[in-house]
């Protein structure tokens, strides 16, 4: 049985019961490769970071995979943490394309409404990583 550890992040509006989320862990764990966490991401960026490292400090993973929004957030966390991350379309300037939702929104997995506010622009630009030193491997 597969020990290490990947922490998988979605994207903005989406949830660990994405399809996407669930054909990751369904092939990870039919070839023993890696455990799969998904943690439900919340719509505040500064909460969703604070929740992402406080994970990083309590398990030890071997990597990320970020899609979407969950990219930008792998991508500073490679940064700020020295983890391999793996991006699957990942949001590039979320600041700029999320301000289109700003006001309420309705989670298309979970139900759940939430509030999208400006500030939470401000709080993803705060994130965004310089990406010209980065080694990038396709």
């Amino acid at each position: 049985m597969a020990t290490k550890r990947l922490l998988y992040l979605h994207g903005f509006n989406s949830s660990p019961a994405s399809e996407k989320a669930n054909q990751t862990c369904s092939y990870f764990a039919e070839n023993d490769l890696f455990r799969i966490d998904i943690p439900a991401l919340p719509a505040e960026p500064s909460k969703a970071i604070d929740l992402l490292e406080n994970k990083l400090q309590v398990a030890e993973y071997s990597g990320l995979i970020g899609s979407s929004l969950g990219g930008f957030y792998s991508l500073y966390l490679h940064v700020n943490y020295a983890l391999p991350a793996v991006l699957i379309n990942p949001a590039v300037r979320p600041y700029e394309l999320l301000s289109d939702y700003i006001g309420i929104n309705k989670n298309m997995y979970t139900g759940v409404e939430y509030e999208v506010k400006s500030e939470h622009m401000e709080q993803l630009l705060a994130l965004d990583v310089d990406r010209t030193s980065l080694k990038l491997s396709q």
